[in-house]
């Protein structure tokens, strides 16, 4: 039995333009107009039902995002479904991610989704034969659902802090080489280089394109939404093959005392500004 492609999720004239509704407790800390599940629910099922024909795929959760069948949307546009369980305090990061145990073939193939994604935490002073055991077993579960896999890697510092933004760019580098070793179809990482500068992005991003055999993308977290069309187009300069975003695109919906139509709006305006940066021949290299 083979694999489907991750091209699967891409646009038809190649390059990843993918939207991230799978944010939790993160995503309940901005919500202007209710913070409870159902609150939650109907946000990201209000998001993707406008969003749907803009991105190239959609990532949702299995406590707030899918329920229990295929969305609508989901016969034209892949649906992405997280994997992960997190801990996390609210107003804080994630501070552990692990397989979540519902999340089973059964259910992959239930809500229709199209690929599997899971997040995990880099820290170089971490086991990293803890690290791998959890890669391992999600991509695991992605061959045992026939989807392709979605690795994002997030880095922390070994203290409060890091020591400079080249330590950071160096472990966001490192990460990325440890987890494309692992085989996922596709690899999400962090911006590197400065928001700032365009430069500094496409030299980092060259750095991971380098580092690993896999096509990757970028995600939105600890860049200014205004900045991250910018962003989108440094990284595809630098081997990028596009992005899988939420808070650049729909933050501003979230507070908004409209959310409806700051989604078919403003949200609406800014996906498209970076689908619209991706380069034609964005295609990925396919594994």
């Amino acid at each position: 039995m083979t694999t489907p492609s991750i091209s699967i999720l891409e646009r038809p004239e190649g390059g990843f333009a993918m939207l991230a509704l799978d944010q939790r407790e993160s995503m309940r800390d901005l919500l202007a107009g209710g913070r409870e599940d159902a609150d939650l629910r109907a946000f990201k099922e209000t998001a993707a039902s406008i969003l749907a024909s803009t991105a190239s795929a959609i990532l949702l959760d299995r406590l707030y995002g899918v329920g229990d069948t295929a969305p609508a949307w989901a016969a034209s546009n892949p649906l992405i479904l997280a994997a992960d369980h997190f801990t996390q305090e609210p107003g804080k990061p994630v501070s552990v991610s692990d397989l979540d145990a519902d999340v089973t073939p059964e259910l992959i193939e239930k809500v229709g989704a199209s690929a599997v994604k899971f997040l995990a935490l880099w820290k170089r002073g971490d086991d990293l034969n803890e690290r791998r055991d959890l890669v391992a077993s999600f991509l695991d579960l992605a061959h045992r659902a026939n989807v392709p896999a979605v690795l994002e890697g997030i880095v922390r510092p070994d203290g409060d802090a890091w020591a400079s933004p080249e330590e950071r760019d160096d472990a966001i580098v490192e990460a990325a080489a440890e987890f494309a070793a692992a085989g996922p179809g596709l690899y999400k990482a962090e911006v590197p280089g400065d928001p700032r500068d365009p430069q500094s992005i496409t030299a980092a991003s060259e750095r991971i394109t380098a580092a690993i055999d896999c096509p990757w993308v970028i995600l939105s977290n600890g860049v200014p939404p205004d900045a991250f069309p910018d962003a989108v187009q440094a990284a595809c300069a630098g081997g990028a093959s596009g992005f899988l975003a939420g808070r650049a695109v729909w933050t501003q919906s979230a507070v908004s005392s409209d959310p409806a139509g700051s989604l078919a709006t403003d949200a609406l305006r800014r996906l498209r500004a970076m689908r619209d940066r991706l380069p034609a021949s964005s295609t990925a290299r396919v594994r």
